[in-house]
């Protein structure tokens, strides 16, 4: 078999079962999130949404790079079938990983009453934070063992992390809900996340342990330890950027409006992350990035973005045209007003599934400064446009302060990855195809007016007409694509020759 089908077949199989893992994690994720909104209602959910934003920041501080960096070194050293190697960085990078793991839930727990009393006015907050913190230790270890598995190309112990975990405090969480009194019940849906997540980490260890026990046990060698920490020094940068860019609107909005509408606006980029994390493949990519020359990078590049593309943007219009419906039917008539941010938050899924993949490519072939400076400049931008979006749109009324956040997060993230496309071009010769941008925007937006006048004339009132008129609007996307040649028979056959043994 040619060594660029055995590339493209390792990229493929790694991808599916990337996306059998972000069916479980995104497609249970959402059914989680919209049984928890239910249960707790806009104010609690509110609560709970801001909370696991301030987990999610201090969890970036438990990394600091060190995750990806023992993905980018050990799947090096693995290439290379040096398992001693691999097993020496593995080691290395699991003493960090204890100590900024231990440092940072300690200091949560530590700062849970300061954060929520003085800074977000919340006490409500307290609770939550406290027991986040037992919950940020266990997610900590937890994503850095599922690093061996992208590692080593076995893709498919992820999809088995996320199904147990998922399951778990799907079970778990709405059985705690109901036994716990009103201001437990956001502890009882972390206490289920800390169940599910020790059960998924016992889990991964037996696997590790059983099928790649090298990396527990032997000796170790000497390693460069001046470029690993080199690169996760950059990691950090760029990482603590990336995770503020992420969750400063939430952390704004919590601090000038009531919890309810920190709510609305987590389920509306819940929404729109969610859809995006089934177009976005890049830690499968991570691995292939780093090995690969720069012929076939160029090669892999154009591929990725031309069928990334075909699926990200109608998803994206599909999604502004079905947001009302969505919500209603999903969330309840008392989470409508999340249907204002995310007519904007939709585009996140072009930015996530389409460029989403480029920071990791520079990761990759450890060129970090360039998308490290765009990032810290883009989350510079953000704190600026949120303070401001958010306390002149208050004035005119909450809900408007819930858009100011999202135009401000829109506008930062794009410009931050055209820079960083431009950026690639210029290091790596890399760039899409102009056609793989306007012919699958032009598909969307035909079909995004058509499945309009289809709501105007039937509205869905329920799931099964909501997934008959998508599939309705998916037909009439393709048609047009196909016809205006944005998509060819010769894509057809290279992905049948992907598929077939």
């Amino acid at each position: 078999m040619p060594k660029r089908t055995r590339l493209g077949k390792e990229v493929f199989g790694n991808s599916m079962y990337n996306f059998l893992a972000t069916i479980i994690s995104r497609g249970l994720g959402l059914v989680f999130i919209v049984v928890v909104a239910r249960l707790l209602h806009p104010e609690l959910f509110g609560i709970y949404s801001l909370a696991l934003s301030i987990v999610f920041i201090f969890f970036t501080f438990t990394d600091l790079g060190v995750n990806l960096a023992l993905v980018r070194y050990v799947s090096d050293a693995i290439g290379k079938k040096n398992k001693i190697l691999a097993r020496s960085y593995f080691q290395y990078l699991l003493k960090f990983k204890i100590l900024f793991t231990s440092l940072f839930a300690i200091v949560l727990f530590i700062l849970a009453r300061v954060l929520s009393v003085s800074l977000f006015n919340k006490p409500l907050l307290i609770i939550p934070l406290e027991i986040g913190a037992v919950y940020l230790f266990f997610l900590s270890f937890l994503d850095f063992i599922t690093g061996i598995f992208y590692s080593v190309k076995q893709v498919k112990y992820n999809a088995l992390r996320e199904g147990i975990f998922q399951v778990l405090r799907l079970i778990i969480a709405p059985v705690f809900i109901l036994l716990f009194i009103s201001q437990y019940k956001v502890f009882g849906v972390f206490l289920s996340m800390i169940l599910a997540s020790i059960l998924s980490l016992i889990t991964l260890l037996f696997i590790v342990n059983k099928k790649y026990g090298f990396f527990f046990h032997g000796k170790v060698i000497p390693i460069d330890t001046k470029r690993v920490m080199k690169y996760v020094l950059l990691l950090t940068i760029t990482s603590l950027s990336a995770v503020f860019l992420t969750y400063i609107d939430t952390i704004m909005l919590g601090i000038f409006l009531p919890s309810q509408f920190v709510g609305f606006y987590r389920t509306a980029l819940t929404i729109a992350t969610s859809i995006a994390a089934f177009f976005t493949i890049t830690v499968v990519m991570f691995p292939i990035f780093a090995q690969v020359d720069k012929k076939k990078l160029k090669e892999i590049f154009r591929k990725l973005f031309h069928f990334s593309a075909i699926l990200a943007f109608p998803a994206a219009f599909g999604l502004i045209i079905i947001a009302s419906p969505f919500i209603k039917i999903l969330f309840g008539p008392e989470y409508l007003p999340a249907v204002l941010p995310l007519y904007l938050l939709s585009f996140l899924i072009v930015e996530a599934g389409v460029f989403g993949y480029l920071v990791n490519l520079f990761k990759a072939r450890e060129r970090l400064k360039e998308p490290a400076i765009i990032i810290i400049i883009s989350t510079i931008m953000n704190i600026i446009l949120n303070y401001f979006f958010i306390t002149f749109a208050i004035k005119i009324s909450f809900e408007a302060g819930m858009i100011g956040a999202a135009a401000a997060t829109i506008i930062s993230r794009y410009s931050a990855v055209i820079a960083i496309a431009i950026m690639a071009k210029k290091r790596f010769k890399v760039a899409p195809t102009a056609e793989s941008i306007y012919k699958p925007l032009f598909a969307s937006i035909v079909m995004a007016t058509a499945l309009f006048f289809i709501q105007k004339i039937t509205p869905p009132s329920n799931i099964l007409e909501g997934i008959i008129q998508i599939a309705i609007a998916a037909f009439i996307y393709f048609s047009v694509l196909f016809i205006i040649k944005g998509i060819r028979k010769s894509d057809f056959q290279y992905i049948k020759s992907l598929v077939e043994k």
